[in-house]
């Protein structure tokens, strides 16, 4: 499984790069996600979770020992039922959209710079993939979840 404190080094560097992220924030599960929002004010969004991820072993002979680890990152803008409309929820979901991209392109360039050891190296670029989120926890935006493919333990 990758460092934890490496994960949450890496996307809280992403963010400080990604000129429209507020804050970033590593929760625990997406159980969380409903206080996480709760406790962040309204100039911290858009907002990027990240869910501290799981893995899987994959080890087909003792000597052959991987590890699969699931991420999961949401970029989110917290939005007012009342107040939301047609042309309010497009800008929305557009601005997240431009923003969650923007995290890929940097996750892509940051893995052709790097070697092993940076947790960028071993990202399963086949694997990405990105969902819409409607109305979660009062929240539109997207999220991304992939994977991250670690020799040993």
């Amino acid at each position: 499984m990758i460092s934890i404190k490496q994960l949450n080094d890496y996307f809280t560097d992403v963010v400080s790069r990604s000129q429209g992220i507020k804050s970033m924030m590593l929760i625990s599960s997406e159980a969380d996600f409903g206080l996480a929002i709760r406790n962040l004010s309204p100039e911290k969004f858009p907002a990027m979770l990240l869910i501290i991820p799981s893995a899987d072993s994959v080890a087909p002979t003792p000597d052959s020992v991987s590890e699969v680890t699931t991420c999961l990152v949401y970029i989110i803008q917290k939005v007012e039922a009342s107040d939301q409309t047609p042309a309010s929820f497009v800008d929305v979901i557009s601005a997240t959209q431009e923003l969650m991209t923007l995290v890929k392109w940097i996750m892509l360039g940051d893995k052709g710079l790097h070697g092993p050891g940076h947790i960028t190296h071993d990202i399963n670029l086949n694997g990405m993939h990105t969902d819409p989120e409607y109305n979660f926890f009062g929240c539109h935006g997207w999220s991304l979840s992939f994977t991250i493919v670690n020799p040993g333990f």
